[in-house]
């Protein structure tokens, strides 16, 4: 199944479940958009973010997708074969939406940040280049389903051992990337380390607690700025709550929190 399938079926699946079968009762900007020409307006940007964000909390909440699987086309590295050809693969098809919403989710960010829309209405390059280093360490709000309920949280990903800016260079393979940042989870705070695997793509957690929090807090010089920028005051080691050890485990095992921790991280994979 190409993109554009993968596409159809997300389509067709917010109209029958969000949307109870009426098109754009909902999510008017993204049918728009998928039904019309590549070039957005900058003014419909804002709007088309906020039905992605819908559509991704619906799908935490558990909107159900009218394919189980999808076939699309992955990079060889993950599967052994030519490395000059992809190959089709059965992938879970929340896997390969989530990943579109995502990627159109940044889209619309780098836009905004840049003042721009899509196609014709885009920036120049060096414009589009500066908004995705403010992308890097943006503050993302994710959804994740708990027994109780969906939960909001809050991710950023501020520093790498491949941020230029800082003097450092990673290559992905040899010097593989890895990335620092923080959550937020109502008045809780703790960090993040995580490296990138280079055959699957994946960021593995090194570090994910509180401990870690009091260790970039003394070996980050970007600590203090993030925290402040995430938190809304300066860090106090005697004023953070404590979290709970079932959540942080919970977070661990959670693939919805592997797929954001994907998509901030990988921010910082550019070299």
């Amino acid at each position: 199944m190409s993109i554009s399938e993968a596409l159809r079926v997300l389509q067709e699946s917010v109209i029958k479940y969000l949307e109870s079968g009426v098109k754009g009762i909902k999510v008017p900007f993204f049918h728009a958009y998928l039904d019309g020409p590549d070039d957005l307006e900058k003014e419909k940007i804002p709007e088309l973010k906020k039905d992605v964000d819908r559509i991704r909390k619906a799908l935490i909440e558990g909107m159900a997708l009218v394919e189980e699987e999808v076939e699309v086309m992955v990079p060889v590295h993950e599967t052994g074969y030519s490395p000059l050809l992809g190959v089709p693969v059965e992938k879970d098809a929340k896997v390969v939406v989530k990943s579109l919403l995502d990627g159109l989710l940044d889209q619309c960010e780098l836009a905004i940040i840049a003042d721009c829309g899509f196609g014709k209405f885009s920036a120049p390059q060096e414009k589009i280049r500066e908004a995705q280093e403010q992308l890097k360490d943006n503050i993302e709000t994710i959804y994740l389903s708990l027994p109780l309920g969906v939960v909001e949280l809050k991710i950023m990903a501020y520093d790498s051992n491949n941020n230029l800016k800082q003097g450092r260079v990673a290559d992905g393979m040899w010097v593989p990337f890895r990335a620092i940042g923080l959550v937020k989870f109502e008045d809780k705070v703790f960090a993040f380390a995580a490296t990138m695997d280079c055959g699957s793509g994946n960021w593995g957690l090194d570090e994910l607690g509180i401990e870690s929090l009091y260790h970039l807090a003394e070996e980050s010089s970007l600590f203090n700025a993030a925290y402040k920028k995430l938190m809304g005051e300066e860090f106090n080691k005697g004023k953070i709550p404590p979290i709970n050890p079932e959540f942080v485990s919970f977070l661990k095992a959670s693939s919805h929190f592997q797929q954001e921790l994907n998509r901030v991280c990988s921010r910082w994979r550019e070299i």
